[in-house]
């Protein structure tokens, strides 16, 4: 969202800021500092923590302009919290979810930092605790809460029965805190037809590959799978239910003249048609003012220039390709170009927009000629190209082969707004899937995690000696504001956090081999094992979350100055 939150400047803090001589700039230095910028990214977190959970609550912001916009995504600017925006930026770029996730345990981690500073202890009263104390006690424990999340984690293998189901849980663990959640099982279905196709046929191309090497060794793990292979035709004005997954690469577009191939493969090029007619020089404004040139004689050029083309184009094979979009630089030329195709039967697609033109080229590994002379590169090949039309108004053009590592997905909404949510939501369950396969480790969600750390880090304290007060209490913060985070999950149900976090710990410390599993089923409102249920979640998303919140409350704990250049 591009919307601007906007807060309050006037942070209640005890600072006495201080000018520059002969200056505008101002300048908080010390705990100053540090209290301000605590202060501005808690605000941030304070909007945020409603958004959090399956059952989170919507935001309506009314803009400049009095349009309404509604929204339940994490991703907030305020200039005094640049490093929390950032926080969530990394959290979506490395997982595609969690970016709710992230900033409220770091708001969470840093109220208590904010206590320990200003000496308010958690057993006893203390004297204010050194930044930098407070630096390496909460590292210590993030190395405990990330220890304990690994023993809780499960691998599971990709391409099973079993895998599968996986992975149809974790998707809708993630899509149901989105706006669109109602489509929750619609939209789980399609990305995980989606990634298993794409990891499939990687994976069959890859032992193609170790196969002409001679080498056996392929690994699931070895698979570099990306979302960018993953296509998405949106149409809005239809049911999200007629939405379709194909195995087949499809285009918005059309043939302009299409010459069907009954028994030879479609060889493909796309052309750009400028470069190839007329020189560079040509095709500046400056050269058709300053240049006294004959309008026929260039006319004369330019169609033999066509003839050559076309006749290289039949000469190396070639029956289909695709010019750009660019009716400025050849709009005169087309219809000539047509003609000659249409002599040679040679099918062209309706001219693509340059970023579909450079999308599409790169996907399905289509070379772009741009001089004559690259006419001897290799076409790419493909089994057929067929044409359909959509309830009657959408045209779109299928690509088959069997070497097409793109499944594509025809999405539809009700409305223009559900549709962006609904792409919105797809992507995030596709990064999230994505991180899955790379790394097929889960586990449980529903605060399981966030628990049994907290148990952990109170059983350290307990076993451990020599710890000092100062310590002690670092780490005892580390342990509630885990604590307050699953409260929060609770307290967005409408359910009473601290008896669920109570019958949570009481059932984590029970003796029962599978207890550390036990979380909280927001739609139920029971807790149970969560593993059996299906609340599960990436391993590597419930470590960015731990890694990240700690990464970012050490760099705002460090800051000891700023300063407002006017």
């Amino acid at each position: 969202m591009n919307e601007k939150l906007v807060l309050d400047y006037n942070w209640d803090i005890d600072s006495n800021k201080k000018q520059q001589p002969n200056s505008d700039n101002i300048i908080y230095k010390g705990y100053d500092a540090l209290y301000s910028n605590i202060l501005a990214c808690i605000s941030i977190g304070d909007i945020m923590k409603s958004l959090l959970g399956p059952k989170s609550r919507d935001k309506l912001i009314v803009d400049q302009f009095d349009q309404v916009l509604i929204s339940n995504d994490g991703k907030i600017e305020h200039p005094a919290s640049k490093m929390m925006v950032e926080l969530s930026m990394s959290m979506d770029e490395q997982n595609g979810d969690g970016t709710t996730s992230v900033i409220v345990l770091c708001t969470y981690l840093l109220r208590k930092s904010l206590r320990l500073l200003k000496g308010n202890g958690f057993n006893t009263k203390l004297n204010g605790i050194h930044p930098i104390q407070i630096v390496n006690g909460f590292l210590r424990t993030s190395k405990i809460v990330l220890d304990t999340i690994h023993n809780l984690s499960n691998r599971f293998i990709v391409d099973s029965e079993q895998g599968r189901d996986i992975l149809l849980k974790v998707c809708q663990t993630t899509l149901n805190s989105k706006l669109v959640s109602h489509t929750c099982p619609i939209l789980s279905n399609f990305s995980v037809e989606l990634m298993m196709i794409l990891f499939k046929s990687l994976k069959n191309q890859d032992n193609n590959n170790n196969n002409n090497n001679n080498n056996n060794d392929s690994q699931d793990d070895n698979i570099n799978i990306s979302t960018n292979n993953i296509n998405i035709i949106d149409f809005d004005g239809g049911f999200i239910e007629n939405s379709r997954v194909s195995k087949s690469f499809i285009i918005k577009s059309e043939f302009v003249n299409q010459f069907y191939q009954s028994t030879s493969p479609y060889k493909v090029v796309f052309l750009k048609l400028p470069q190839l007619i007329r020189p560079k020089e040509m095709q500046t404004i400056s050269y058709q003012l300053n240049s006294n040139f004959n309008i026929e004689t260039i006319l004369l050029q330019e169609e033999n220039k066509i003839k050559s083309l076309v006749v290289k184009l039949k000469k190396n094979g070639i029956n289909l390709i695709a010019i750009e979009d660019d009716l400025s630089s050849f709009g005169n030329l087309l219809n000539l170009f047509v003609t000659f195709l249409n002599k040679a039967k040679i099918s062209l697609l309706k001219p693509l927009s340059s970023t579909e033109f450079k999308r599409i080229s790169k996907l399905l590994r289509i070379p772009i000629i741009v001089d004559i002379n690259q006419l001897t590169l290799k076409p790419q090949t493909f089994q057929s190209i067929s044409t359909e039309v959509l309830d009657n108004q959408h045209s779109i053009v299928l690509f088959q082969d069997v070497s097409i590592t793109s499944p594509s997905i025809i999405l539809y909404g009700s409305t223009t707004v559900e549709l962006e949510e609904s792409k919105r939501a797809l992507h995030d369950s596709l990064c999230v899937l994505r991180n899955l396969i790379r790394s097929p480790i889960i586990v449980p969600g529903g605060g399981a995690c966030e628990i049994e750390a907290s148990i952990k880090i109170q059983e350290y304290l307990n076993t451990q000696k020599g710890i000092s007060t100062v310590e002690s209490n670092i780490m005892l913060a580390y342990s509630e504001s885990l604590e307050e985070y699953v409260g929060t999950l609770c307290t967005n149900s409408g359910l009473d956090h601290l008896d669920i976090i109570h019958k949570l710990k009481q059932h984590h410390k029970s003796p029962l081999p599978d207890s550390y599993f036990y979380g909280i089923d927001l739609n139920t409102e029971k807790i149970q094992n969560m593993t059996q249920i299906g609340i599960i979640e990436p391993l590597s998303n419930k470590l960015s979350q731990i890694s990240l919140s700690t990464e970012i409350l050490i760099s705002i704990l460090k800051i000891d100055e700023i300063i407002f250049y006017k």
